[in-house]
């Protein structure tokens, strides 16, 4: 949705979104939400988001390197 809907979220999206996040118990600062009328109006990656998905993609690619090393590969 971030990349798809950009700054027109569906007010449906919306709320789905804030209840996937909190049922999923994302952490907070994950995501950041501009507010409208004291609600969310859309959301946005946080800068801990980002680096949280690097670092993840670094350990799987550092991992598969490690194992196709050790295979012979």
């Amino acid at each position: 949705n971030m990349l798809h809907n950009g700054f027109e979220w569906p007010a449906e999206t919306i709320g789905k979104f804030s209840n996937r996040i909190a049922s999923e118990k994302w952490p907070e600062a994950w995501f950041t939400s501009a507010d409208r009328d004291g609600k969310p109006w859309l959301y946005y990656m946080s800068p801990e988001f980002c680096s949280h998905c690097v670092d993840l993609i670094d350990g799987i690619i550092d991992g598969t390197g490690r194992y196709l090393k050790e295979r012979g590969g």
